[in-house]
């Protein structure tokens, strides 16, 4: 699969995700990327790119496995869920 297959499929899953959720808008955002509109594209790629948080729960890094400390710096992937900063890094 290359990298415009994997943000295609990401990109219909945020799509799904918003309509779930009835974000009328982002659905209308997802639409348009698909359709290829490059400015809907960025806007999309903005929001699936991972993000540093501070998670005020125990939760578990989908990377190695490991329980991730409540009040902890992680990093979070929609679609993924959360991993550890170090694990995140050494995905790159």
């Amino acid at each position: 699969m290359d990298w415009e297959d994997s943000m295609i499929k990401r990109i219909i899953a945020l799509r799904d995700e918003a309509a779930r959720a009835g974000d009328l808008e982002q659905v209308k955002i997802c639409e348009r990327a698909l359709e290829g509109d490059q400015e809907a594209m960025t806007e999309c790629e903005r929001i699936l790119r991972p993000t540093e948080v501070t998670i005020p729960f125990e939760g578990y890094c989908y990377t190695c496995t490991q329980a991730i400390a409540p009040h902890s710096k992680a990093v979070y992937t929609l679609g993924k869920g959360i991993t550890h900063v170090e694990c995140a890094s050494s995905e790159e």
